[in-house]
């Protein structure tokens, strides 16, 4: 099931800006979505994230199917991921120290 950008605006506007989706049959994310706080993917089947995605809190990705993160990926919190994710999840903290090292 693929999550509409409205729908997407109508939880977090619920959830005091957080976008719940744990273990829920969310298959897709919309492009350049940007979550307020927290997003939680926990035991969905999500099999990939959308280009543009901006989360101001943690991104947990735990118990899904995701492998890599896209290159455009911001979150201001941690990433929470399986095993299989790891090497994903430590290219982009090395790739955010290595921009904000290049910043004046």
């Amino acid at each position: 099931m693929k999550l509409t950008l409205e729908e997407a605006n109508r939880i977090m506007a619920e959830n005091n800006g957080h976008l719940d989706l744990y273990n829920t049959e969310i298959t897709e994310l919309p492009k350049n979505l940007t979550v307020g706080c927290d997003l939680y993917l926990s035991f969905t089947e999500i099999t990939e994230l959308p280009k543009g995605l901006k989360v101001g809190g943690d991104l947990d990705l735990r118990n899904t199917p995701i492998t890599k993160l896209p290159d455009n990926l911001k979150v201001d919190g941690n990433i929470f991921g399986d095993p299989n994710l790891q090497p994903a999840i430590k290219r982009y903290y090395n790739m955010q120290k290595t921009s904000r090292n290049l910043l004046p």
